[in-house]
């Protein structure tokens, strides 16, 4: 349950980046959601290794990384 209390810190450090230091106003966001994403992965398999779960939420999150950086030709922006 813990993925239910990374989120709006999460969205805390988007919507009022004036209370955190500049660091975490740039990065929290992202590293938050990787935060929660392990958090969801060991939530939904508890009994899978630790060292499994790390690896998929690491990978996950590559994936997630190299698609936001992908621009189609002829996308809408």
């Amino acid at each position: 349950m813990l993925f239910l209390l990374t989120i709006p810190l999460g969205l805390a450090t988007r919507r009022y980046p004036g209370y955190f230091p500049s660091i975490i106003s740039v990065y929290g966001g992202d590293i938050l959601y990787a935060t929660c994403l392990f958090f969801l992965l060991r939530f939904l398999f508890p009994v899978t290794e630790l060292l499994k779960i790390g690896i998929i939420s690491y990978l996950a999150c590559i994936a997630i990384e190299l698609q936001q950086l992908y621009k189609a030709r002829g996308s809408w922006n």
